[in-house]
C-alpha cells in the first residue's frame, strides 16, 4: 500500500530566512511557521521549514519575519535529547511549494510573479517538484 505525507500551513514568518550552502553551491533555506489555532484557548503550533535549490534562494530573496505564508511538503517530527536529558521534539517541513499571502495583519491573498522587482507585494509563488528525487 502506497504512503503519502504532506502538509499545507498557511501561517506567519517566525524568523528571517537563514540560507548556506553546500560544498557543491546548492542553497539550503531555513525558517519557522508558526500557526495559531484561535479559540477559546489560543495555541500556536510552530513548524521549522527547509528549502533547497532555487526555492531557497526566492525565499532568501521575498521572505521576511511576519510574513503570511503558505508552505506545502512533507512534515516529520524530530525527536531528541537535550543537554540535561530531556526530551524535545520539533515538526520539520520540507518545503515542496509556497506562496507569500500578504503582510502581517493584512487580508490572505495569492501573489503573481513579479513584473519588476519588488520585494514583499509581487512575490512569486514557486513549486520546485523538478528537485524532487522520485
Amino acid at each position: 500500500m502506497p504512503n503519502f505525507n504532506q502538509a499545507q500551513i498557511i501561517g506567519h514568518v517566525g524568523r528571517d530566512p537563514e540560507t548556506r550552502y553546500t560544498p557543491d553551491g546548492k542553497a539550503i533555506c531555513n525558517f519557522s511557521v508558526a500557526y495559531t489555532r484561535k479559540g477559546k484557548e489560543e495555541k500556536t503550533t510552530w513548524f521549522k521549514c527547509s528549502a533547497f535549490g532555487k526555492q531557497a534562494e526566492v525565499i532568501q530573496q521575498y521572505v521576511t519575519k511576519g510574513n503570511a505564508i503558505m508552505v506545502v511538503g512533507p512534515v516529520e517530527l524530530d525527536v531528541w535529547k537535550d543537554k540535561d536529558g530531556g526530551e524535545k521534539s520539533t515538526l520539520t517541513l520540507t518545503v515542496r511549494e509556497f506562496a507569500l499571502l500578504g503582510g502581517k495583519g493584512e487580508e490572505a491573498k495569492p501573489t503573481k510573479a513579479p513584473q519588476q522587482s519588488t520585494p514583499q507585494q509581487n512575490a512569486p509563488q514557486f513549486d520546485d517538484s523538478s528537485d524532487i528525487p522520485f
